[in-house]
């Protein structure tokens, strides 16, 4: 099969036991899609077939892949699901003619830039540098983006090193290099990060356009571009409802993050969008987001008109973002560490309510070997069963494997699944004792029928949930303190060894009831306090995820936190001590609605008062009384 070749469907006169497939990146161009496969010849390729003779549940029989992206594998049984084993991904499937493709928005033959190439943008001044003033240097053919940052020393310059820019259809560190032979544009955006009530907007300021585009490996360049303001805008809303019955649907060890809608440009030709499953967005048009804390509360909306850098051709997708953090402690790590999960939307329209219910939900009722997922716990050796209860719209799951190091986490590989269950294998579970999953549910457009069993297609919901840390020790739960373990109480937690066969701590991220913990989440979450206690208003433990304050009381005594643990304000009706004369929420006869006591010639008009001016001089012949009434 030629690189160029488009896919093909199933032979009809395949040997009932021979899997067969393609792996190929579909790229955009202005004449539609190219397809370049993926050279095969020095990837893992296999089929994991269920054999309970096997210590692994698993015989594996292994296939061989081609420099033209194909592979096949001999021996499965036909009708008989099995895990397709490519690289580190495993995919869940009785199919035996499989297509895995993701369509990306870049040209197909991008070269890199493999040594270093100094770039430096003259760009127009902006007070705040960065921090207010996010660059932008993108190419939407090559499908590059490049962030310069500004000189230290004030000058209207921002610089980088063009080797580190980011192909941002996967996210990686390539420097892909935009040719002006090779028809890329180029171009310069500056962004700037304003306030908006309950959240922020980055919003585009100003374009600029280069001449000559062309960036050179290894070659210094200054970019200088006549930089205009921006004229196409787009109508954006981001609709927020309340979160309370978006975060139930995740644990309480999670904690709320942002949620967001970004706009993005991709470079989009036919009917075939881009990836779901590798968040295949293009370069930012702009952003609104929120950071709301409040749980109970409903979450801002948003209402921009976006500028358009990209001259409005072609289609703009939206990404939806409800972001929330599961946090982990490893051992030896300096401090915990995140890992990020929630939804994600990927649409066509920009105007729209988020969160929604008709979005799709994260997996829920979520074990781990028979343990509760959110817990943790100790494991074998693998390998690990996973089970859930399905997601409503959920036409594929995926599982993905982290090890919990020292350094922090490190993707290991990806089980992807039509079914509510899933096994990872034993191999995806080396290089570390510590791991966590998360499970995530995915509605796209992609055809499982035909073998396309890599999540794909506009428009597409994306749903996650992470488990708590588990232990995979072949020893811990025999009874005895092996090299490792601090005690062993046979997988069980009790007041003096966690169940992972280590000594209770709080903060471990392994809840134990028995060692006085009411919840463990290694930090403040919405559920619990990082001191392994249940959150309680004047408990004297500030949680910034429910709280803005905390003395260590629960009622209103005067010193600027409320009963509920809130800031007190002007006009809440208690009398602060620091700051306030009083405080009768709101103008009255006695107080002025800035909390000070009523005075004519205050400058303040207090009409419950029966002040009909007040022009600071408390005298008559004026035009205002010496008992500031009109004269």
């Amino acid at each position: 099969m030629p690189p160029d070749a488009p896919p093909v469907d199933a032979p009809v006169d395949a040997r009932p036991d021979l899997v067969i497939g393609t792996v190929s990146l579909g790229y955009r161009t202005e004449t539609g899609v190219e397809e370049r496969y993926t050279d095969l010849t020095a990837v893992a390729i296999a089929a994991l077939v269920p054999d309970d003779a096997e210590p692994s549940g698993f015989r594996t029989i292994v296939g061989a892949g081609t420099a033209d992206g194909r592979f096949a594998i001999e021996g499965v049984p036909p009708e008989m699901p099995y895990y397709l084993k490519v690289g580190n991904r495993y995919y869940w499937t009785h199919l035996h003619w499989v297509q895995l493709r993701s369509v990306v928005p870049t040209r197909p033959d991008v070269r890199r830039a493999t040594q270093p190439t100094p770039v430096a943008v003259d760009v127009p001044p902006c007070a705040g540098g960065r921090a207010l003033c996010p660059l932008s240097v993108v190419s939407v053919r090559a499908g590059v983006l490049f962030e310069p940052t500004y000189r230290a020393d004030g000058s209207p310059v921002a610089e980088g090193d063009w080797a580190d820019a980011n192909f941002y259809y996967d996210g990686t560190t390539n420097g892909g290099l935009p040719e002006g032979a090779a028809g890329d544009d180029l171009r310069f955006v500056m962004y700037r990060r304003e306030s908006r009530t309950g959240g922020e907007a980055i919003v585009a300021h100003r374009v600029a356009t280069f001449e000559p585009p062309s960036i050179v490996a290894g070659r210094a360049q200054m970019l200088v571009g006549s930089a205009a303001e921006i004229r196409d805008e787009l109508p954006v809303r981001l609709i927020m409802g309340n979160r309370a019955a978006f975060d139930s649907l995740f644990d309480g060890r999670s904690g709320f993050v942002e949620a967001s809608l970004s706009v993005h440009a991709p470079l989009t030709f036919g009917a075939r969008w881009l990836s779901i499953g590798g968040f295949v967005y293009g370069p930012v048009v702009g952003k609104l987001s929120t950071r709301e804390r409040s749980p109970t509360g409903a979450l801002p909306a948003l209402d921009e008109r976006i500028r358009d850098p990209f001259g409005g051709v072609g289609v703009r997708t939206a990404v939806l973002e409800y972001r929330r953090r599961w946090w982990y402690a490893a051992p030896g790590a300096a401090a915990p560490f995140g890992i990020d999960g929630g939804l994600v939307r990927v649409a066509d329209r920009l105007d729209f309510p988020f969160p929604s219910s008709s979005m799709i939900a994260p997996p829920s009722a979520l074990f781990v070997d028979g343990h509760p997922a959110s817990s943790g716990g100790s494991l074998g050796p693998g390998p690990v069963a996973l089970t859930w209860t399905a997601s409503a719209r959920a036409r594929q799951y995926q599982v993905s494997v982290f090890r919990l190091l020292a350094a922090g986490p490190r993707f290991t590989g990806a089980v992807t699944t039509s079914d509510v269950r899933a096994t990872v294998p034993s191999e995806l579970l080396t290089g570390s004792e510590y791991f966590a999953f998360a499970v995530s549910a995915f509605a796209g457009a992609n055809d499982l029928s035909a073998g396309e069993l890599y999540p794909d297609g506009v428009p597409a919901d994306q749903a996650t949930t992470l488990t708590g840390a588990f232990r995979l020790l072949a020893t811990c739960g025999d009874g005895d303190v092996d090299l490792g373990e601090d005690c062993d109480s046979r997988g069980l937690s009790t007041s003096t060894c966690d169940g992972d066969c280590t000594a209770p701590r709080c903060g471990d991220g392994m809840l134990n009831a028995l060692a006085g913990e009411l919840c463990d989440a290694v930090v403040d979450t919405m559920s619990c306090d990082a001191d392994c206690t249940a959150p309680v208003c004047g408990d004297g433990h500030l949680n910034l995820e429910l709280e803005q304050c905390d003395d260590g009381n629960a009622v209103d005594d005067g010193n600027g936190c409320s009963a509920a643990c809130r800031f007190n304000r002007c006009g809440d009706g208690v009398v602060q001590a620091y700051g306030e004369q009083c405080d009768t929420a709101g103008a009255s006869a006695t107080c002025d609605a800035d909390c000070t006591v009523v005075e004519c010639g205050d400058r303040v008009i207090n009409a419950a008062a029966g002040e009909t001016c007040d022009d600071g001089a408390p005298d008559d012949g004026d035009g205002c009384s010496s008992t500031c009434r009109h004269e």
